[in-house]
């Protein structure tokens, strides 16, 4: 986990100077697309009771490979049984029934036709 005492440092350091202290406790990452060197890294997670997963943006696809790489992972090596997603409701509703295994329900309109314009 991250030290505190270099958040706090770099809080207090104008962004010139918080450069390289980011550059000196920064770790590089497997390429998301070699996913299972990718997912390895995060095995150091794998007690941890919740992990959250972010992004620095919405809609680009690099991000979206990285944290579906993290979650199988997470699933598939650690046992992780819930994951909860930032969602448009109709179609979160369809992947849940998907992944429960339960009948597909009539909705109208067509499946995700309005992602990810409804951010």
């Amino acid at each position: 986990m991250a030290d505190p005492r270099i958040a706090e440092r770099a809080r207090t350091v104008g962004v010139h100077e918080a450069a390289p202290i980011v550059r000196a406790h920064g770790e590089s990452l497997p390429a998301p697309e070699l996913a299972e060197d990718f997912g390895a890294f995060f095995d150091r997670f794998a007690d941890a009771k919740v992990v959250l997963l972010g992004e620095a943006t919405h809609g680009t696809s690099e991000f979206y490979r990285a944290r579906a790489a993290i979650t199988r992972r997470l699933i598939e090596r650690h046992g992780f049984t819930i994951v909860a997603v930032e969602a448009d409701w109709p179609d979160a509703a369809r992947i849940d029934a998907y992944v429960r295994h339960h009948a597909p329900r009539s909705v109208e309109g067509e499946a995700f036709s309005r992602f990810p314009t409804w951010m």
